[in-house]
């Protein structure tokens, strides 16, 4: 819907069909019951090499290297929307500062390391950390930009 709003649809016009997850949706995308996917680059790339979809844009900040090194990203295309899918480790508000920075601290030093990076590398993701202070930053200012989108499509007052 960032998408649409920003190629200057208005996205109450725009069918949005839930799925549990990119299995489900990329099926029906290959069956024509959805005209259009925004998913994770990974669950797309099988069907891309047999040539049953195409790849439109990538929402990342950057360029995406390998087999999709040469599709331009939504800012290069035109529209200035970047997405990027995330996931986090969240701790009990209570938790005492000792505790968060020794858990932030695991955690980038997980993120950090060449087993991490081979596993992302083996799934077809790219590194993308966020620790600690800078997280709780995204993390609100991603949940300010859906509250912004939920109220300008009315499905929050």
């Amino acid at each position: 819907l960032l998408l649409a709003r920003a190629a200057g649809i208005e996205p109450r016009s725009v069918r949005y069909v839930p799925f549990d997850g990119g299995g489900e949706a990329l099926t029906a995308l290959l069956g024509g019951f959805v005209q259009i996917f925004s998913g994770d680059a990974s669950e797309v790339e099988a069907q891309i090499e047999a040539g049953n979809v195409r790849v439109l844009a990538v929402l990342a900040p950057d360029r995406l290297g390998g087999w999709l090194a040469d599709v331009p990203t939504a800012r290069e295309a035109g529209f200035p929307v970047e997405w990027i899918t995330w996931r986090g480790f969240f701790a009990p508000g209570d938790i005492s500062d000792a505790e968060y920075d020794a858990w932030v601290e695991r955690l980038r030093t997980v993120g950090e390391s060449e087993a991490w990076a081979e596993a992302l590398a083996r799934s077809g993701l790219r590194p993308w950390l966020r620790t600690g202070e800078g997280f709780e930053r995204f993390v609100e200012a991603q949940v300010s930009e859906f509250e912004g989108l939920a109220r300008e499509l009315g499905l929050v007052r």
